[in-house]
């Protein structure tokens, strides 16, 4: 068995609602989610397993999506928040190849409970104003809120090749910055 994986996926979707016949939640804007992208990663990027606030795993990579993504098969829309997690547990590596972990979920907070310190209590965000919530945890999870929001395996020695957009040509990333400039 591998020392460690990696997993990226999405974990908040411009307009994504959940699953469908069961309890829908308010759709978040990209402005609400790139809020809480910021807001999560200073200090308490806790990655835990099936909400259970014990840190299981690290952040090597979170962004929100400056355009339209095609991630694992699906278009996401421009201001999806995507993360990439380290895992080393051999038990999580165990369930994430195994299939029996398939996603993220948010862990959010009333952001007035969190600042007075209250009991803090998960909630829908159906029960949350725009905004008025703190993300305080991601988890990976069996069934992720959002079905379609699935994320990636590979290992600590497969590459993702990127491609950068320079004056509407893509170029590779083997390009120098000479052979940009000609």
């Amino acid at each position: 068995m591998q020392d460690e994986i990696y997993i990226k996926g999405p974990v908040l979707s411009p307009g994504a609602t959940g699953w469908p016949g069961m309890t829908q939640d308010r759709p978040l804007s990209a402005k609400e989610i790139q809020k809480a992208a910021y807001q999560f990663l200073p200090g308490y990027s806790i990655i835990d397993v099936q909400h259970s606030f014990m840190k299981q795993a690290e952040v090597v990579e979170s962004y929100v999506s400056p355009e339209q993504t095609e991630f694992n098969g699906k278009i996401y829309p421009e201001g999806t928040w995507f993360v990439t997690s380290r895992v080393t547990s051999p038990e999580i590596i165990k369930a994430v190849t195994d299939g029996e972990l398939t996603g993220y979920s948010i862990g959010a907070f009333p952001e007035k409970q969190y600042k007075e310190l209250k009991r803090i209590n998960k909630s829908m965000f159906n029960d949350v104003e725009e905004g008025a919530w703190f993300p305080l945890a991601i988890s990976i999870v069996d069934v992720p809120f959002y079905p379609e929001m699935v994320f990636k395996l590979f290992g600590p020695d497969d590459f993702i090749k990127k491609e950068q957009i320079v004056e509407d040509k893509i170029m590779s990333e083997d390009k120098t910055r000479d052979t940009l400039l000609e």
